[in-house]
């Protein structure tokens, strides 16, 4: 169950190297400059579009079972899972790696991606739940915390130094095993 949103996280990235050839190589009111504007919109819907639009970067689109497309903006460091309507339902958000560039817009909630596991924890609160730092087949689960908002979940990724490496905001509707 708690490892269900890492797998999520892992299986977009894995689609998106594996399905495109590489294209992932390199308050209750949401800021309109910040990812939180995508959750729920639809691609069309205004501020989604000047949101995406800011990136400067075209989108690779990959289809994945019928139900859903993955979006990869992948040297502005963000990738999107839209349902058949093309409302998106999640945003992964990267600190850079060597498949993702580094997101530089602002993040959700005020964080940052220098920010540690407890100042985290200062800015949000109890996290709903935690989870990682376990060997898995395919290595080290990261060590990660989930919080449930009123209008989305937020998901954040902390690295072996500790600091963020990324942010997943999802509608409470599409998270997996919640």
């Amino acid at each position: 169950m708690k490892s269900a949103s890492i797998n999520l996280a892992m299986f977009a990235t894995l689609s998106c190297l594996l399905i495109a050839g590489g294209c992932c190589k390199s308050s209750s009111v949401t800021p309109p400059n910040t990812p939180e504007i995508l959750i729920g919109k639809a691609l069309t819907d205004k501020d989604a579009s000047a949101f995406l639009n800011q990136l400067q970067a075209k989108p690779e689109r990959i289809a994945f079972d019928k139900k859903e497309y993955y979006y990869c903006f992948t040297q502005a460091g963000i990738e999107l899972i839209c349902d058949r309507q093309d409302r998106i339902t999640t945003v992964f958000i990267y600190a850079g790696d060597e498949h993702h560039g580094r997101y530089i817009g602002n993040l959700p909630r005020n964080l940052r991606f220098s920010d540690s596991r407890a100042e985290v924890s200062q800015k949000l609160g109890m996290p709903s739940m935690s989870g990682g730092g376990t060997k898995r087949m395919i290595g080290k689960v990261p060590i990660w915390d989930k919080y449930y908002l009123p209008t989305y979940a937020l998901h954040v990724e902390y690295g072996t130094n500790g600091t963020i490496t990324q942010i997943t905001l999802m509608t409470l509707g599409s998270e997996p095993n919640k």
